[in-house]
């Protein structure tokens, strides 16, 4: 008999092109060929409701509103929970047997349902969620935003352990594992790192570029933070050197500032096969950090597909890749990383991350940890 599996996204997650649905998109494809029939649950919001884009990612789709919008602010649960829940998701959860994967804390509204109660239940963790926006409630400025972040760290840390009803936290890194581990003993925490995209996308040798590259979702204030940092503090410091950053819905001041620096251009909304692009070409990839948290994927797209990366510290915690990485904090050790990387021609093909970091490889260990729930 076929394995099956229910899957409550967060996101509609194609395309994928940010952090947490290039795990969910990969983590799909990664299920269907180790022979899950997969029901994918996706809230839906800023892209169209197409269950064709996801033909080879899940068997079933259906798709959710997600109820943005003042009203669901007044709520003890936090705005990403109580935004997502959804009394037809539940009853289409109740009436089957399969084990649910939830993606995120955003998605678990409805985990303690006690007609859940019997089901495996199993909650990818993409973060410590309240660590998360703590820290984007520092990387803002003053106002309603930074008002938002820290009431919504408030409000995850008091919803986290709804987590209890849980089987199994899925934790992306070892940092964060020991957290899930010691916070919940009650549900086992097992350590599956990111899914992406592990199939190199170019046949030519990666960094035939003369530029530095830095990719992250523009909208999100931790990566404004870096990439306003990076003018600053970096580019600055190599006049010489063309810098580009990449990414999702930049922020005027983030334009303005680059468009004030001879040696920065601002990549808006690059399409996926541009972004790919890109990463394959770029010389050097600067990936910076200012909190170690969740996933890193550009870390990853970056390792895979293209050439010399220099990453922080707060990248890299709890990854095991810092052996393929220049690594330093201080802005003139990083300017000094990046002169070496961009006189260093990168000869090589794509890097094997090993077992840790295969799709195949941690696709069986979630299968192996729903087996022995099973089995119970």
């Amino acid at each position: 008999m076929k394995k099956c599996i229910d899957v409550v996204s967060f996101q509609h997650p194609y395309p994928p092109d940010y952090g947490g649905v290039i795990d969910v998109y990969f983590k799909l494809k990664a299920l269907k060929a180790a022979g899950y029939a997969v029901r994918l649950h996706s809230y839906c919001y800023g892209r169209a409701a197409d269950a064709a884009t996801l033909a080879d990612a899940a068997d079933e789709v259906f798709f959710y509103s997600r109820r943005t919008g003042w009203k669901s602010q007044f709520s003890r649960r936090p705005y990403i929970v109580n935004s997502r829940r959804s009394p037809l998701l539940l009853n289409r959860l109740a009436g089957s047997d399969a084990p649910i994967l939830f993606e995120g804390l955003h998605s678990c509204y409805g985990i303690d349902d006690p007609r859940l109660a019997h089901r495996i239940k199993i909650v990818r963790a993409h973060n410590i969620e309240h660590r998360y926006y703590s820290g984007l409630a520092q990387a803002s400025s003053w106002g309603w935003r930074r008002l938002f972040f820290a009431l919504e760290a408030r409000r995850l840390q008091r919803y986290e352990p709804v987590l209890r009803h849980a089987d199994g936290i899925a934790a992306v890194n070892e940092v964060e594992l020991d957290y899930f581990r010691t916070a919940y003993p009650q549900a086992e925490a097992l350590l599956l790192p990111c899914f992406y995209n592990d199939r190199p996308t170019f046949d030519s040798p990666p960094g035939d570029g003369d530029f530095v590259l830095y990719q992250g979702n523009l909208s999100v204030a931790e990566n404004v933070r870096a990439a306003l940092w990076i003018i600053d503090r970096i580019a600055c410091r190599l006049p010489e050197v063309p810098f580009v950053l990449a990414g999702a819905n930049p922020p005027a001041k983030l334009m303005r500032r680059a468009a004030g620096c001879g040696n920065v251009t601002v990549s808006a909304n690059p399409a996926p096969e541009v972004l790919d692009r890109l990463v394959h070409e770029a010389r050097a990839h600067l990936l910076l950090s200012f909190q170690p948290t969740g996933a890193k994927l550009k870390l990853l797209h970056a390792l895979r597909n293209g050439a010399h990366v220099i990453a922080n510290r707060p990248m890299l915690e709890g990854t095991g890749l810092e052996g393929f990485c220049f690594v330093a904090d201080e802005p003139e050790e990083l300017a000094d990383c990046l002169r070496q990387a961009m006189l260093q021609p990168f000869g090589d093909g794509p890097r094997c991350l090993g077992d840790r970091y295969d799709n195949a490889a941690n696709i069986a260990r979630l299968d192996d940890f729903i087996a022995r729930r099973i089995s119970l």
